[in-house]
């Protein structure tokens, strides 16, 4: 069995290449390894094991989350925000380009998905930096490393997805992006000061009736009771999710924005999204569950064996791998692939599982942005014709150099990823 699994396995990441459908891709590999190694007699696991998967309760988190999002989009926090934090941030070299930053960290901690964040802001927010003078390569790289941050700062789906494959505590992978999605956001946002130094255009900004504690302090309440509730064990994720949907609608209202055509948009946009990542999972499962079978995961471990002597350069390997691949398949697909593979290698990682699968998270988030077809890139370019393809890629590559020292950094100091989970 184990030939035939290699062999799907390859059958797998050159479908996801292609383009098919990520669920349809796993569904078609998974039919064909049944019908070929156990028969038709086959289908009735299968069966019960999509039953299992979607009826786990931590995936309702997903779809909770994402009608949060959609809520909060639709509701026109994005022109709130950015005029808000303009007035907060005042003037520093490239004033715009640190405003787009912070705009893009509340973002991602309010969508959890780096694409929708770069579309959003390249449709909205680069027209503005570029008609303002400002370079071509700053601008879309700001956007997309704060981007970048929604995977790993909370709520995340990918975090959701990931503690369910890898059987570790949602709540504390959850909390553990807080620490590390605010020191990159610090990091990226003193490159860009940085960057910008000699580009000290000050433009007046016109104020009007801009109130940034009215406009951002909702936002932030509901950031911070959803977080409250996880860190303080009030609420399951599930449960906290939940209640951010609650807060959502009334930010909405706050912002008198709140009308049905608003609901039923959310409403349909969050269960399409949140029913096509549930299906995915529910295929891919499936697909892990015959890895394990087959005696794949064993055998990597005793291959990765002869590292034992040197864990780091181990742990290094076993990172590469998903950093490359995520330049050529979407992030949900990646790993639902990988985690059931590297659950066999905790013990052979120098570092602790709960540091391990948070440094696997952020090798994804980061092959999501790396040249030449890293998936966020393609979300901005599709967002816009402003800026080309080249310039794009030459914008981001110093955010990926940051990222790649940054995991250094937490390899040496991963209390920076345990210590609010140690809380909880």
């Amino acid at each position: 069995m184990a030939d035939l699994m290699i062999l799907a396995t390859i059958a797998l990441l050159l479908l996801l290449v292609s383009g098919l459908p990520i669920f349809l891709v796993f569904l078609t590999v998974n039919v064909a390894i049944v019908l070929f190694q156990i028969g038709p007699s086959g289908y009735g696991m299968f069966v019960n094991s999509m039953l299992n998967t979607a009826t786990t309760q931590a995936l309702a988190t997903i779809p909770l989350f994402i009608l949060m999002g959609e809520i909060i989009f639709r509701a026109g926090a994005v022109e709130r925000l950015f005029n808000s934090i303009q007035l907060v941030v005042g003037f520093v070299p490239g004033r715009q380009n640190v405003v787009t930053m912070m705009l893009a960290a509340v973002l991602s901690a309010l969508s959890g998905a780096s694409m929708a964040v770069a579309a959003m802001l390249g449709r909205t927010v680069l027209p503005t930096l570029l008609n303002q003078g400002y370079p071509r390569k700053i601008s879309a790289g700001t956007i997309l490393a704060g981007a970048s941050l929604a995977p790993i700062v909370p709520p995340s789906v990918l975090v959701i997805i990931l503690g369910t494959l890898a059987e570790e505590s949602i709540a504390k992978l959850l909390v553990a992006g807080i620490l590390p999605g605010l020191f990159l956001a610090l990091i990226f946002t003193g490159f860009i000061i940085f960057r910008s130094r000699g580009f000290d255009q000050h433009t007046d900004i016109d104020q009007g009736d801009t109130s940034p504690f009215k406009d951002t302090m909702p936002l932030l309440f509901l950031i911070a009771l959803v977080l409250g509730a996880i860190l303080t064990g009030i609420a399951t994720p599930t449960e906290a999710a939940s209640v951010g949907v609650l807060g959502s609608l009334c930010v909405a209202r706050l912002y008198k924005n709140l009308n049905v055509d608003l609901l039923v948009e959310s409403i349909f946009e969050s269960a399409k999204l949140g029913c096509m990542i549930i299906l995915i999972m529910i295929c891919a499962k499936f697909f892990s569950q015959l890895l394990a079978m087959s005696g794949i995961a064993g055998g990597l471990q005793s291959l990765l064996a002869m590292f034992s002597d040197s864990p780091y350069l181990l742990l290094f390997v076993v990172m590469i791998v998903p950093f490359l691949l995520c330049m050529l398949i979407d992030q949900i697909a990646l790993l639902l692939i990988i985690v059931p593979l590297y659950k066999s290698l905790m013990d052979l990682m120098p570092v602790e599982p709960l540091v391990f699968w948070f440094l696997l998270l952020v090798n994804i988030t980061v092959g999501g942005i790396t040249p030449p077809f890293g998936y966020t890139l393609f979300a901005l370019k599709g967002a816009t014709n402003l800026i080309s393809m080249q310039d794009i890629y030459r914008s981001v590559l110093p955010f990926v150099m940051i990222y790649f020292f940054f995991c250094i950094l937490l390899v040496l100091n991963p209390w920076i990823v345990t210590l609010i989970p140690s809380l909880l």
